[in-house]
């Protein structure tokens, strides 16, 4: 009887949690706890007026049989320029972690492995094979990597940028932007990452005059690091509302004036 009664209020407890994460009001500034996001108006819910990228506090478990979708409407207030915005979920580990694209996408093909020991602080590895490698600032090295993906989402990462990339006797030499910040042992499996610029976007585009909806839906889960359209990364968690807008790198970031209204998390099961 004792186990039951624990057993109940824990459901209880599980349910009243899900509840919360749908009945929150995300169109009061406050709940997003995020010193650009303003209460809005001329009939806006919120106002962001600079380049800001706000996720909101509460983490949503993710139950991998429903249908999740982060809603709303967008405008750029009356005479400021149009606006970039990515609005969606943030995706999150077991452990709470952020996962962000460089932690899953990856560039088939490069799974190799160490010849030698990658030694802490330095900026070079030799690798088996990386003829499918490439250079540029965006690649990352991840190391653990698993043949069969298990290891996504892999936060065993260098920091980003390949500069250099050599054929030589036993294996290629591959020169990275920036020191290792730990060392890796002989036969360590690794790969290549990239940033994909994405991550699980309900929303879009660029500011318009006229109020705008969005509230593209999301389930299932992607079978691909790389992810596919409308589902969620292999390993995710827990899930949370988050908003990129008015990008910092415009020249009109000084101008922008983004507004937003009737937002709300939706979870069907």
């Amino acid at each position: 009887m004792k186990l039951k009664h624990i057993s109940l209020l824990t459901l209880a407890g599980m349910l009243s949690a899900a509840v919360y994460a749908q009945e929150i009001d995300y169109n009061k500034a406050e709940t997003w706890g995020h010193p650009k996001i303003k209460a809005g108006t001329d009939g806006a819910a919120l106002n962001v007026l600079t380049p800001t990228s706000a996720k909101h506090n509460t983490l949503i478990k993710l139950d991998k049989n429903a249908t999740y979708t982060f809603s709303g409407e967008i405008r750029r207030a009356p005479g400021t320029p149009e606006a970039p915005y990515l609005i969606g979920f943030f995706a999150y580990d077991k452990n709470r972690r952020l996962i962000s694209p460089q932690n899953m996408a990856y560039v088939k093909g490069t799974q190799t492995e160490l010849v030698e020991t990658a030694v802490y602080n330095t900026k070079t590895l030799k690798v088996k094979d990386a003829s499918k490698w490439q250079k540029g600032s965006w690649f990352f090295v991840a190391f653990d990597a698993k043949d069969d993906l298990s290891d996504l989402p892999n936060f065993n990462l260098s920091s980003n940028g390949i500069q250099d990339i050599k054929k030589v006797e036993d294996g290629w030499l591959v020169t990275l932007a920036k020191p290792l910040i730990r060392g890796w042992v002989e036969e360590t499996k690794v790969r290549v990452h990239f940033p994909g610029s994405w991550h699980h976007y309900t929303g879009t585009g660029k500011t318009k005059e006229n109020w705008v909806k969005f509230g593209r839906k999301f389930k299932g889960i992607s079978k691909s690091g790389n992810g596919e359209y409308g589902k969620f990364w292999e390993n995710v968690e827990y899930i949370a509302p988050m908003m990129i807008l008015n990008n910092k790198y415009d020249k009109n970031k000084e101008k922008y004036n983004t507004q937003l209204r009737n937002l709300k998390v939706e979870i069907i099961k």
